[in-house]
Parts: C-alpha cells; sequence; structure tokens
C-alpha cells in the first residue's frame, strides 16, 4: 500500500493526502484554496469497473435543472442505473479538499466543454488506501493528452420529437406528484442525465423540501434536486413496458432538452400506477399561462 501520511510543504502546517504519495508530481496541482488535485488517465471502463474496490461511494449525476446522487455499498457500472457514453467523456481527475473542517475525496468526470458531467464521492465508509491505490494506478501517463471525444450518433431526446405522442402538463405537477408519492408512500423511478452520463433509480420519496428554484426530494440513499420553477414544459407520455403501459412524466428546459424523467418502479401495476398519475396533473390547456 502507498503511505497516507506524506506532508505537504504547500498546504495547512499539518495537512497530509494520501494523494501526494499516489501521483507523479506532473498530475498533481494546487489550488489557491490548497485543493489537491491529480490528473487521471481514460481508460474509463476499466476506471469505473475498479471503483468497487473502493467500497461505498456517493455517484452524482447532473445536468442544468437537475442533479441525482445515490449513496451504494459497492458501485456498478453496466447496471440497469447508469447509461455512459464514453465518447463524450474528455478528461478526469482526483480531488482531495476541505471543507468545513473535513476531508473531501472525489473524482470529477469532464466532457469537452469543461463541464462535469459526473463525480464520485467518497464516504466516511470508502476505503481511503483502496482509493489511494486505484489513482495511483490510473493517474494520467506522461506522455497522454485528453483526446477529442467522438462524435456520436446518439438521438437527443428533443421536446418537438416527442410532442406528436405526449400531452403537455401543467409543471406545477411536478411538486404535486412529489408531494403525494410522500403521502401515499409511492415508490417511483426518477432518470436524469446528459449526453455523457445518465442515472436512474426507484425509490419511496421521504421527504421534499422547496428553495427559490429548486426542488430537493429525499429518499433511502437517494437525494434529487430539480429546477422546477423554471421548467419550460413537462410532458405526459404513455410508455412501453414489460409489464404494460404506463404513464410517465419527461420534464424539459428552456432550451427544449430533456432534463428529467419519472417513470414508475419495476414492481409498479399498470392500472395502480397510471391512476396515481393521471388524478394528480393538470392538463396544459386548463391554464392559460404556465407563469
Amino acid at each position: 500500500m502507498i503511505p497516507h501520511n506524506r506532508l505537504l510543504a504547500f498546504a495547512p502546517a499539518g495537512w497530509s493526502s494520501p494523494l501526494v504519495a499516489a501521483a507523479e508530481p506532473a498530475n498533481l496541482r494546487e489550488t489557491a484554496a490548497g485543493e489537491i488535485r491529480v490528473a487521471l488517465g481514460t481508460n474509463w471502463a476499466a476506471m469505473l469497473t475498479d471503483l468497487r474496490r473502493v467500497g461505498p461511494v456517493l455517484s452524482i449525476t447532473r445536468n442544468s435543472h437537475a442533479v441525482i446522487g445515490r449513496e451504494a455499498q459497492r458501485f456498478q457500472p453496466g447496471t440497469a442505473d447508469f447509461d455512459f457514453e464514453f465518447g463524450f467523456w474528455h478528461h478526469a481527475r482526483a480531488v482531495h479538499g476541505r471543507k468545513e473542517g473535513r476531508n473531501t475525496f472525489a473524482i470529477e468526470w469532464f466532457d469537452a466543454a469543461g463541464e462535469i458531467h459526473h463525480k464520485t464521492c467518497l464516504t466516511p465508509q470508502s476505503d481511503l488506501a483502496e482509493f489511494a491505490d486505484w489513482v495511483n494506478q490510473y493517474q494520467a501517463l506522461g506522455e497522454e493528452t485528453p483526446r477529442e471525444p467522438a462524435v456520436l450518433p446518439r438521438p437527443v431526446d428533443h421536446l418537438t420529437a416527442e410532442l406528436a405522442d405526449g400531452q403537455l402538463i401543467h409543471r406545477g405537477s411536478v411538486d404535486y406528484v412529489l408531494r403525494e408519492a410522500i403521502s401515499q408512500g409511492q415508490s417511483l423511478r426518477v432518470i436524469i442525465g446528459n449526453n455523457a452520463s445518465v442515472q436512474g433509480h426507484s425509490f419511496t420519496p421521504v421527504g421534499l423540501r422547496i428553495s427559490d428554484q429548486w426542488c430537493f426530494i429525499q429518499g433511502d440513499h437517494v437525494g434529487i434536486h430539480l429546477r422546477t420553477r423554471n421548467l419550460a414544459e413537462v410532458l405526459l407520455l404513455a410508455t412501453e413496458f414489460p409489464t404494460g403501459r404506463f404513464a410517465s412524466l419527461k420534464l424539459y428546459d428552456p432550451e427544449a432538452r430533456l432534463v428529467a424523467a419519472i417513470q414508475p418502479p419495476p414492481e409498479a401495476d399498470a392500472r395502480d400506477w397510471n391512476d396515481f398519475i393521471l388524478s394528480r396533473i393538470v392538463t396544459v390547456p386548463s391554464f392559460p399561462s404556465q407563469t
């Protein structure tokens, strides 16, 4: 194992970082705030798969209007909960920071525009020694430069492509559906993503808090932020699943980009789920304005 007590000459007195011992000097960076960063390689599939040895992690996927995070005992790429399009991945870095007196460790995954499309955060239960070894193994090579992402023919789910098959509903229906899910103990599946990363989880929401434009939904090991006040449109669709035809909601931003979807959980009964959704939405024609 890599020694974890190497003192940082450029960090506050007494502060050490396992990332310094794990990385080659050329891959190390320090920010003005004292954050330690290590440039990583681009062997995406192997890097994600090997993260399982780190133990519990918090996986966060985001876009401009929605964020989803889930803490799990083991990161499990390749399951129905994650969909990664590596052609849109560009570079990554490991980060050691300090927040409110605590050490924080994370991996930030970037697209070609320099945006963080996915983030992996260590938890207090994570194996820090294994993480340091993971950083050592997957740090950038000396001659490695980030490649340009491939332009993939991935269909973009724009609002205009869905209007013929769905019905616009008042965006306030989203908050109401979420509140009623808490009240009724109704499980649901929320999917949030971007071109590079998509994450979706089935859970029963137990708490909801609204602050300014954002709505925070809490579940068991799942947290979701939705910018519901700034949604452009919400579309009701009938979606075919192996167990039947189910109502689902798709949420779009002002640029008509899909930012989130609300679907039934795998165990849902079609009649019960459809009754739950359809009795709690209001179609747009009943409202002259959504403002």
